[in-house]
């Protein structure tokens, strides 16, 4: 190697062999704990011992094949989210699990896998039963007590200091997640973990993921002394005690906006990817279809990223802005959120709609989305029947029959309307209606080179993502000719950007992560100052940007960015990944959790490189910022779980 990561690998290799090593142990335990209870209580007693060995060759086949089976899983989760597994591997059972398991059985060898197992175990019963492992030979029990007692100390301290992975020193702590990071490239620190590691932290995060019940352990990790400290960094402003309330602003006076109150559409697109803007050949490969007409008349932000990173927690993080995953799965489900982004439409007199293509059985959302403000909710059911000739795949309805039964809402509305959409179209397996007609999609050698698809899935994945634009460009195309167009502001954004398409190193960490913000305004309701559309942006900036250009006087709670505002006071943005929370600025970027810096090396390919030791002013604030945000909306979900038990 020459880019000076030799010790990093070297470094990420022992601190493996320590993660398997605590892994290892846990599962050998029990033979570990018989076998000293055999040398000191049943020394002579053949017959506990034959049971014994009876047990150990049922047990050592099964942990080893439990073994092979997480590697495997694990290998085809990096393939498809870059990263070992994580929470979103629970998403087989609180997704839709027949949908699931079709995009499984038709995307990997599954029934390979499984006979790849059958044998693993047969092999690995074979070898324990055919005595190559264990030998049913005589005990030996000439040892005296004394050095009984010497081996089995020995034994457990040798037991303890490998579980514990760690020399226990009074300020030392067992082997953590937090230990693999070894190195400025994060490929080279996922190395470090093991997929039982990985599953058991994933777990960890399910059970404990939607609420931090521990703010002061907040608090600590973020460097801030109080809730207070990061309030006055992260606002500007001091304040001598926080309160829920305090997390909340109020849009301007605006005299327009009281008597013309727009249509708000919010339309949360299915693996919108960003870095799929810069392959479009209006020619020869055609990703925008409808949508490339509309652009020029739309603000279009591409230094863009999400709040997380699937579908069901980009839409809790818009839509109550909670920075952890999943609310919808917990016993928050019905809890209606102070910071709902529907509250302030449905204050000001609107009428407030969610609706989907997809079922609304699908993560509880019928249960958790009413309670956010929104007086209607719909999903493939309504779209069946208020919309003829209706086509859906295993995900839902059809992206052209959403947006048509969104256009029927805004005809038939009486009163301004907020429509909250979440699309469904653009996603494994990529099935699309029969009636609809691609436009050219000839794979550039670029798109080619890059991709991590078999050349056929590319296509269809491509075509999918043409379709869903091509659904928006009409839609939006649509509204701009009715009677309604002149005062509905539709916003677009994707969830996250395509898992599997690509792998990205860590130089490209923004194309990684990045979903366009698409934001078109009717001429009345635009700012009359020029918008930089360069600057960075993210979730958490799409409603304080919506509320200050739609609404008067609106209580909303803010911790984002006005877009559209004329002074660009503040480039910081914030993408959050479970623990791998990431934040972009002008300076560079840093991964939070694994305290990672990395400094702009070409700003026109948005290309970035390890910032070593030479931690710049920004990037420092960067990190700050970021943390002082964490802290704030882990103290707003903190408030909304405590509300939520008095009731």
């Amino acid at each position: 190697m020459d880019d000076g990561l030799t010790m990093d690998v070297f470094k990420s290799f022992i601190t493996g062999i320590r993660f398997d090593l605590m892994v290892a142990l846990y599962f050998t335990l029990p033979l570990v704990l018989i076998s000293l209870l055999l040398l000191i209580i049943f020394p002579k007693r053949r017959s506990v011992y034959n049971a014994s060995v009876k047990f150990a060759k049922i047990y050592l086949p099964v942990i080893l094949m439990l073994a092979v089976l997480f590697c495997l899983v694990d290998y085809y989760y990096f393939r498809f989210f870059q990263t070992h597994i994580s929470v979103l591997v629970f998403g087989i059972w609180q997704d839709d699990t027949k949908a699931v398991m079709g995009f499984m059985f038709s995307s990997y060898p599954v029934f390979t896998l499984l006979i790849g197992l059958i044998v693993s175990w047969f092999l690995f019963y074979k070898i324990i039963v055919g005595k190559w492992v264990l030998k049913n030979k005589q005990l030996n029990t000439s040892l005296s007590l004394l050095n009984k007692s010497l081996l089995c100390l020995t034994c457990f301290f040798l037991v303890f200091l490998g579980i514990r992975g760690t020399i226990p020193f009074p300020d030392s702590f067992p082997l953590r997640i937090d230990d693999a990071t070894v190195s400025t490239n994060t490929f080279i620190n996922s190395a470090s973990l093991n997929p039982v590691f990985a599953f058991k932290e994933a777990y960890v995060d399910l059970e404990t993921g939607s609420v931090e019940r521990d703010m002061g352990k907040i608090v600590e990790a973020s460097g801030f002394k109080t809730v207070e400290e990061a309030f006055a960094f992260y606002k500007g402003r001091n304040i001598n005690k926080i309160e829920p309330g305090s997390l909340f602003d109020e849009t301007a006076y605006n005299e327009f906006l009281e008597k013309n109150k727009p249509n708000v559409v919010f339309i949360q697109m299915e693996s919108m990817s960003n870095h799929l803007f810069d392959f479009n050949d209006h020619n020869t490969l055609n990703l925008f279809g409808a949508l490339e007409n509309e652009l020029p008349s739309c603000y279009v932000f591409r230094n863009a990223t999400p709040c997380q990173n699937g579908t069901i927690y980009s839409l809790e993080g818009l839509m109550v802005n909670t920075p952890r995953a999943s609310v919808s799965q917990s016993p928050l489900m019905r809890h209606a959120f102070s910071g709902a982004c529907a509250l302030p439409f449905l204050q000001a007199g609107y009428s407030t709609n969610f609706i989907t293509g997809a079922r609304l059985g699908w993560r509880n959302i019928e249960q958790f989305v009413p309670a956010q403000g929104f007086s209607a909710i719909e999903g493939d059911a309504a779209i069946y029947k208020n919309v003829p000739g209706t086509q859906s795949n295993e995900w839902g309805a059809y992206d052209e029959f959403l947006f048509e039964r969104m256009f029927q809402l805004l005809s038939n509305s009486k009163k301004p309307a907020f429509i909250y959409s979440m699309t469904t179209t653009n996603h494994p397996r990529y099935f699309l209606p029969d009636t609809y007609k691609p436009l050219p999609v000839a794979l550039s050698l670029g798109l080619r080179q890059r991709c991590t698809y078999d050349t056929n899935v590319l296509i269809k994945n491509l075509i999918s993502y043409q379709y869903a634009n091509n659904c928006l460009g009409n839609f939006i195309k649509r509204v701009k000719a009715s009677s309604f167009g002149k005062n509905t502001i539709i916003v677009a954004t994707g969830d996250h950007n395509i898992h599997d398409l690509m792998n990205y190193s860590d130089a490209e960490m923004l194309q990684k992560t990045s979903v366009p913000v698409v934001i078109y305004m009717p001429d009345e309701y635009k700012p009359t100052y020029k918008v930089n559309t360069d600057r960075f942006a993210s979730h958490k900036d799409i409603f304080t940007t919506i509320y200050n250009h739609s609404l008067s006087k609106a209580r909303y709670i803010n911790w984002g960015n006005d877009l559209l505002q004329q002074a660009d006071s503040s480039k910081n943005f914030f993408f959050g990944m479970y623990d791998d929370y990431a934040a972009f600025n002008d300076d560079g970027a840093c991964i939070i959790s694994q305290k990672l810096f990395y400094k702009g090396k070409d700003k026109k390919n948005k290309l970035l490189e390890p910032a070593g030791t030479n931690i710049s002013r920004g990037l420092d604030s960067l990190s700050r910022m970021a943390n002082a945000y964490m802290v704030l909306a882990n103290y707003y979900l903190y408030e909304e779980n405590e509300k939520s038990k008095k009731k």
